[in-house]
């Protein structure tokens, strides 16, 4: 990564976080907010979903978290198109999803998993794969 690039997503990363109401999330009233449960909801088919807001800020972190992955075929162009067909679960109440055939519960605070499938090249340059990525993590009321 050279330093522009760095500078830039260091950037897109600060807009990210700016996007957060910080008093809010220290009332336990976060600015982002689900207004209810959404499930498999892709990042370019939020838009109308009650979930949008909460979708947008994590397509923006994960827009910046995948600027460094080495491996990813296509570098640059590779990455919005893999934003944009990510599937969101978004569970403000709680709730489950399963990650990796393995069911991850969170009774009552808040849980957004995701699931991608990225084209790879492999560690010597040649050959693509696509693994399939799922994520699940419960958001921290206490912050």
């Amino acid at each position: 990564m050279n330093i522009g690039q760095l500078l830039s997503a260091n950037y897109t990363v600060n807009q990210a976080v700016q996007q957060l109401d910080y008093a809010a999330f220290a009332r336990n009233e976060t600015a982002v907010r689900a207004r209810e449960e959404c499930r498999q909801v892709t990042t370019a088919g939020a838009a109308n979903s009650p979930c949008a807001d909460v979708i947008a800020v994590a397509a923006t972190v994960l827009r910046t978290n995948l600027q460094g992955v080495r491996g990813l075929s296509g570098d640059a162009e590779a990455i919005e198109p893999l934003v944009r067909s990510t599937a969101w679960t978004v569970l403000p109440n709680g709730g489950s999803c399963t990650v990796h055939g393995t069911l991850v519960q969170s009774p009552t605070a808040p849980m957004i998993c995701a699931e991608m499938t990225p084209v790879m090249t492999g560690i010597v340059g040649w050959g693509e794969f696509r693994p399939r990525i799922i994520a699940a993590d419960v958001l921290d009321l206490g912050l």
